[in-house]
């Protein structure tokens, strides 16, 4: 009889999860999107310059970090009137969130337009 109500126990538990855990995991908060994901240039050059959201050309020299937020497009570019990509990558907010494995809202640019979590 306990083992019937052991089995029974779990069995709800079990059909229960099954609910939960997707509907859990579809409302999981971006902890990125209020002050979005910072990119920082970690390359062997001295400058790189981005637009965002198609804007002016802006200078993100060696070692500085500016921000994405979901709404933005952030393009980086290898030349100051910003015409030749340096990363070919997709600019968009989500494709920068989806190279952050680890949560810290924090991304890098290396040599050779390498784009990895920091």
């Amino acid at each position: 009889m306990k083992r019937r109500m052991h089995v029974c126990i779990l069995a709800a538990f079990l059909i229960g999860s099954f609910f939960t855990i997707p509907l859990c995991a579809a409302t999981e908060e971006d902890l990125c999107a209020k002050d979005g994901i910072a990119i920082k240039n970690l390359t062997l050059r001295s400058d790189l310059w981005y637009s965002r959201d198609k804007g002016d050309c802006t200078v993100l020299r060696r070692y500085q970090v500016t921000r994405i937020k979901p709404e933005e497009t952030l393009e980086i570019f290898s030349d100051l009137v910003c015409k030749t990509l340096y990363c070919a990558d997709p600019p968009t907010y989500s494709y920068y969130k989806s190279l952050d494995k680890d949560g810290d809202c924090t991304i890098r640019i290396l040599p050779e337009a390498n784009l990895t979590d920091m």
